[in-house]
């Protein structure tokens, strides 16, 4: 239970940050300006996209806004080739 919690936490700080490059000028030069590195791109994407899918009022447990149907079906998809 511990270790789901630490994620929890995590998420809701990163979170924070994706949305506090929304306030700065200059967003490089920030203190989460390490969140635009290329490195960082794909976990921006994922939080920014769970985020705005969050907004849905169609859904009801949260956990169905980590990923989009669409990401979903690819990721069972990606599954049913490995499996072959």
């Amino acid at each position: 239970m511990i270790p789901f919690l630490v994620l929890i936490v995590q998420q809701f700080y990163l979170n924070l940050d994706c949305v506090a490059l929304l306030t700065y000028e200059q967003p490089l030069e920030s203190s989460v300006g390490y969140l635009l590195k290329d490195s960082q791109r794909e976990v921006v994407a994922d939080t920014v996209n769970a985020m705005i899918l969050s907004t849905n009022p169609n859904v009801k447990e949260s956990k169905h806004c980590l990923h989009s149907y669409l990401e979903r079906l690819l990721r069972q998809l990606t599954a049913c080739c490995l499996e072959r």
